[in-house]
């Protein structure tokens, strides 16, 4: 039983999922009964299939802990209606002291956790610092906690100092739009780019050139480093694929993973072996890399332009909407776990919802059930899922 909810709200809950758990259950049935782990109940006739139930317990046990979205603090800007407003990317950095917003405003901005839950009125950001051009990605540097690295429009890739302000390092060999960066965790001085020139460059922040350079012949949305091996690397791209290498082999791909009717948006590394991915065909898939299959579909969210973020914390998974809202999934089922709006409050029934914004990144704090989210109207939110 849920905790401090009504009988009803739960079974609700349950129906929604039905479908999901059922298949759960049954799949571990069959695996188990594949491995010779059923034991039949004699004088009974019934199979004590304690694997298919144990697993469907624990899904019920994980999701029926949270159910909703609660604001913890916001952050508005002075002209919600500026078209520079847009947030494309929010990262928290390794210590989970400090987060870090970038869009179209040109700037990085990084606000300080403590200052932001403790205070009651607008927070003040701790650090501004200003590149030549729009902004569309982000990372922070796991060892280097105060490094962060920048993508942006003009095919820079920058490396700054979030303690000073200042810029570390630019690689300038991009010919067209960067739109994703990504840290090495198991090397700190490595770095991984992609954009619009169909190109996957590794960067080494010991050098000034690029250390590697693929040509997936698409435009690259989305990069992401293996958090096990500074080998590995994947990119999703405009050909609706999701491309694996291994970098010191990089003249043939690892694999080459279809599923996405459209663009692949965002890949972000589960562990080392799954992999999650997002599309503007309005679906987040989960892949298993080892077997180059599908794991689960996940809908609910609607995205068939924008990029909307993609965010995962262990068990849950979060995303953006093209209806303003904020997503949340559990990664054994289906269907959204929960979800709360950016727009403003109930509408009348003669006012039409704000179609022009949108969530457009997501992250989740690593030490908590806590999620940030920031829209195209530039508001972010600090939400925890309870």
């Amino acid at each position: 039983k849920e905790e401090g909810s009504e009988p009803a709200a739960v079974k609700e809950r349950l129906l929604l999922h039905f479908d999901d758990l059922k298949s759960t259950y049954f799949e571990n049935r069959l695996r188990a009964k594949k491995a010779g782990n059923l034991s039949t109940v004699r004088g009974v006739g019934a199979i004590a299939d304690s694997d298919g139930l144990r697993k469907v317990k624990d899904i019920l046990s994980k999701f029926l802990q949270y159910s909703k979205l609660e604001v913890q603090a916001e952050i508005k800007p002075g002209n919600l209606f500026h078209p520079a407003n847009i947030i494309s990317s929010i990262e928290v950095n390794a210590t989970n002291t400090a987060f870090a917003t970038a869009g179209v405003s040109k700037q990085i901005t990084v606000y300080n956790f403590s200052s932001l839950l403790d205070c009651s009125e607008q927070s003040t950001p701790t650090m501004h610092m200003m590149a030549g051009s729009k902004l569309s990605c982000l990372t922070w540097n796991d060892r280097i906690v105060q490094h962060v690295a920048s993508s942006a429009y003009a095919g820079v890739v920058s490396i700054w100092d979030a303690d000073t302000g200042q810029s570390v390092m630019e690689f300038e060999e991009h010919q067209k739009r960067v739109w994703s960066v990504d840290f090495s965790k198991p090397d700190p001085n490595l770095l991984v780019s992609g954009g619009d020139d169909g190109k996957i460059k590794l960067w080494c922040t010991r050098q000034k050139h690029s250390a590697m350079s693929i040509d997936i012949k698409a435009n690259v949305c989305c990069v992401r480093c293996s958090p096990i091996s500074s080998h590995c690397v994947a990119a999703g791209s405009a050909d609706h694929q999701i491309h694996l290498y291994d970098v010191r082999k990089p003249s043939e791909p690892l694999s080459t993973i279809k599923g996405h009717r459209k663009a692949v948006s965002y890949v972000k590394f589960v562990d080392g072996e799954n992999l999650l991915s997002a599309s503007i065909d309005s679906t987040l898939k989960l892949w298993d890399t080892k077997e180059d299959k599908i794991k689960r579909s996940f809908t609910g969210h609607t995205n068939d332009r924008n990029f909307v973020g993609l965010a995962v914390n262990e068990d849950f998974i979060s995303c953006g909407s093209e209806t303003n809202d904020v997503y949340v999934y559990y990664k054994e089922l289906s269907n959204p776990l929960c979800t709360l709006s950016f727009n403003p409050g109930p509408a009348s029934v003669t006012e039409a919802p704000d179609v022009s914004q949108f969530v457009s990144s997501v992250c989740w704090r690593t030490d908590c059930m806590t999620l940030l989210a920031a829209n195209s109207a530039g508001i972010i939110k600090v939400l925890s899922l309870t």
